[in-house]
């Protein structure tokens, strides 16, 4: 899960940005298609965008092709790009990334044997999730927008106290684009709310 979260209330309009990254699990199925190419998530050698300082799980099913990332193009068991990586070379099992805050923009994922089973994987830094046009309405009703990264789970939490651990989940959301609306119909109960996203 990364938590990347802003935090706005329903009465003062106020802002405040935490960031926090944690583990992602399970990113991407890996097998392989005969000799001729890696099958992640059943799309044929794709290109890959990973964020920095989160970590990314590969499940590969591909006996006889051993999975590596890597910092340039080559079979053999050279090139294995190490800082993050655990499970480097493995055909049935799990490679774990960490990516790291100077990992370089471009890194590889290729078979140590076969030329073909290679694919891209291009490193960008975090995308935050921002809140922002606020708006409560003269109903009461409370709403904003929030900016996230696509077909990612997000899940918006309310509580009426900072310092409690009272968040409580108002809607879960896997935009196909980068924003979506939100509206609190039952902010008016409240006189005085807190909102955050958590995006998966």
């Amino acid at each position: 899960m990364k938590n990347l979260t802003k935090i706005i209330s329903n009465t003062t309009f106020a802002t405040a940005l935490f960031l926090c990254f944690g583990a992602v699990a399970a990113d991407f199925n890996v097998v392989n298609v005969a000799m001729t190419a890696y099958a992640v998530n059943g799309v044929n050698n794709p290109t890959l965008t990973l964020q920095r300082g989160l970590t990314y799980t590969f499940a590969v099913n591909s006996v006889g092709h051993p999975f590596d990332i890597k910092t340039n193009s080559t079979t053999g068991s050279g090139d294995r790009y190490l800082p993050g990586v655990t499970g480097q070379g493995v055909t049935s099992g799990t490679l774990t990334f960490t990516v790291p805050a100077n990992a370089p923009n471009s890194l590889f994922y290729h078979c140590e044997v076969h030329a073909a089973m290679v694919g891209s994987i291009n490193i960008i830094n975090p995308l935050p999730v921002t809140l922002t046009n606020t708006t409560k309405f003269t109903n009461g009703q409370f709403a904003f927008t929030v900016f996230t990264t696509a077909n990612r789970t997000n899940i918006v939490l309310a509580t009426t106290n900072l310092g409690a651990a009272g968040w409580i989940p108002l809607q879960t959301n896997q935009p196909a684009g980068s924003s979506f609306n939100f509206t609190d119909s039952a902010a008016m109960q409240y006189s005085n709310r807190f909102y955050r996203v958590q995006e998966q």
